[in-house]
């Protein structure tokens, strides 16, 4: 829990002042933000809003996620500390297994892990365009493992009827986060590609331990998928939070440096990486079944993945040969490497 003593003892009323009045000093400040400051989870600081512009849902993730199938396209969007993923698709099938749940769309796929879920949110918010409608998921620390926006109001109404069905009776604004479970990733239940990716992403502690070949920096980095987006090759991109995986599958095309901010900015599909974060971006060679698959995986300061980048695969010929060249020949040996300064 991220409650400090200062702002522990606040009452919801007194929490979401301290809220309002950090907005106005900084108008520019994400919720995220907001939360790191005041000394709460985003989820405490979300919960200030209950039975106004937020609902707390019932607890009934899969009947809820399942439902999600008959809207139209929605945003998804899963992040941690350094790196936003937003994918915009349908929910168009739902699988799950136990408490491992699986959503797949149009050059979309979600892993998600349901018992690390505490509580649910439906909220509105206003943004430069109008409200934005969306459900929130946090985990038992209160930090967000999964977003979904509605990405235009024709399915409003169907959004506001699956809202009141799944309204939890309690609306109180004080929320009392738990402790997590000790359930993790089980890679057998799951089908090939998200054992693939599980294993890519060091998720299964029980795999053979992955080769790091060599490193690249910041530079070389950005000069990659620049050249991947001129060739217009296929590579899969995921971002995990604490209790989700999501995977984008397909070609990069728009890039763009924001500030701290490396950015894809593609129709259908965003990511937004703060380079500041990076401290070290490994080539690496990870055995899945008969294949050796090669990839980058960047860390954090804590040595935390935060983004993996593979190339296409199938499973009867593998990684994509053009891929496997291209990243092969990558520059720079490991005892060349070094942690990446902040830009």
């Amino acid at each position: 829990m991220h409650s400090s003593q200062q702002f522990n003892r606040l009452s919801p009323d007194a929490l979401h002042q301290a809220w309002q009045d950090l907005r106005a000093s900084q108008p520019q400040l994400r919720i995220r933000e907001a939360a790191a400051k005041l000394g709460v989870s985003e989820a405490e600081l979300l919960a200030t809003q209950c039975g106004k512009s937020v609902f707390k849902l019932l607890p009934e993730w899969p009947t809820i996620l399942g439902s999600l199938t008959e809207s139209d396209l929605l945003m998804a969007l899963t992040r941690n500390d350094a790196v936003v993923h937003e994918k915009i698709s349908a929910y168009s099938e739902t699988t799950g297994c136990d408490d491992q749940y699986l959503i797949s769309g149009t050059h979309l796929q979600l892993c998600l892990l349901l018992s690390h879920w505490q509580v649910g949110f439906a909220v509105t918010e206003d943004s430069p365009i109008g409200p934005r409608h969306s459900l929130q998921f946090f985990n038992h620390a209160g930090v967000a493992v999964h977003k979904c926006y509605l990405s235009g109001n024709d399915r409003l109404p169907d959004f506001q009827r699956m809202v009141a069905d799944f309204q939890a009776t309690d609306q109180s604004q004080d929320l009392v986060l738990k402790s997590a479970p000790e359930t993790a990733w089980r890679i057998e239940q799951l089908p090939p590609v998200w054992q693939r990716i599980l294993i890519c992403n060091q998720m299964v502690a029980q795999v053979k331990p992955i080769l790091n070949q060599a490193s690249i920096n910041l530079a070389e980095f950005r000069e990659l998928m620049h050249q991947l987006a001129q060739l217009q090759l296929p590579i899969e991109i995921t971002v995990a939070s604490p209790a989700a995986l999501q995977l984008h599958q397909g070609p990069i095309q728009n890039l763009r440096v924001t500030g701290p901010w490396f950015n894809v900015l593609d129709e259908g599909f965003n990511l937004h990486l703060n380079e500041t974060a990076v401290a070290n971006i490994q080539i690496v060679c990870v055995q899945f079944q008969q294949h050796l698959l090669h990839g980058l995986l960047l860390r954090d300061r804590q040595a935390q993945i935060i983004l993996s980048l593979f190339g296409e695969f199938t499973e009867a010929t593998g990684e994509c040969t053009i891929w496997r060249d291209f990243i092969t020949s990558l520059p720079m040996p490991l005892s060349q490497s070094s942690a990446l300064a902040s830009d």
